[in-house]
């Protein structure tokens, strides 16, 4: 079992466990902190490289891709209640990795490897529509906009000497909901698109060579607990 998914049936006995407890409901002038596991799965078919040619120590390289796994970190949100039901949301998180792998037929050989990584930051700024406000099951939709910040990027020195990803601007949809327990206390479930596209370079031999556009456009699938105050 992944740590993923321990976390989701730990998360599943606690909004079980509450199940039976009155919740209050979040009310306007409510602001709402969360914390818990967030993971990022690119929804991307890659970048297309084609046919690169022969490589110093590797061979004779074609038909190559590039395509970002997936990342799981530490995120939080803080939500506005601007009213019983219209909440105004912030996403944030401890930067996420990426490894970044390369496929590709080598010497006529398909193969598949890690060749470079990136960490980014995806802050996220959402209205919400919340359903049933004074429910113990309290779902929600939402829509707002994303800035993710590339960082760190690596790559192998045999294939460049430097990785570049721009900036990335776009629109985020999200579905959720929250399973209160007690006054204060609640566990969140939600599941966000977000489009998510940068222009890549690699550096070589002094110059920067653009790649193109890589769109990335993850599902993000967030559990967390949350305390109204």
């Amino acid at each position: 079992m992944t740590r993923f998914s321990k976390t989701l049936l730990f998360a599943v006995s606690l909004a079980l466990a509450g199940a039976a407890v009155p919740a209050a409901q979040a009310e306007q002038g409510d602001w709402v902190l969360k914390g818990g596991a967030t993971m990022i799965s690119p929804d991307s078919p890659g970048i297309n490289l084609g046919d690169l040619g022969p490589v110093e120590g590797v061979g004779t390289v074609t038909d190559a891709e590039l395509n970002v796994d997936d990342g799981t970190s530490f995120g939080f949100t803080i939500t506005y209640m601007a009213t019983d039901n219209i909440g105004v949301e912030l996403l944030a998180a401890y930067p996420f990795k990426h490894d970044i792998d390369l496929a590709a037929s080598i010497d006529g050989t398909r193969e598949s490897g890690k060749i470079a990584e990136t960490e980014h930051l995806p802050p996220t700024l959402s209205v919400q529509y919340h359903f049933m406000p004074d429910g113990m099951f309290s779902p929600y939709i939402g829509a707002g906009v994303n800035w993710t910040i590339f960082s760190s990027e690596k790559i192998d020195p045999i294939l460049a000497d430097g990785l570049s990803l721009d900036d990335s601007f776009g629109l985020a949809g999200q579905i959720g909901a929250d399973v209160k327990f007690g006054d204060k206390w609640l566990i969140n479930f939600d599941f966000r698109y977000i489009d998510i596209s940068t222009k890549a370079k690699i550096k070589v031999e002094g110059e920067w060579v653009p790649l193109g556009d890589v769109a990335i456009d993850p599902f993000v699938y967030s559990i967390m607990v949350g305390y109204r105050f």
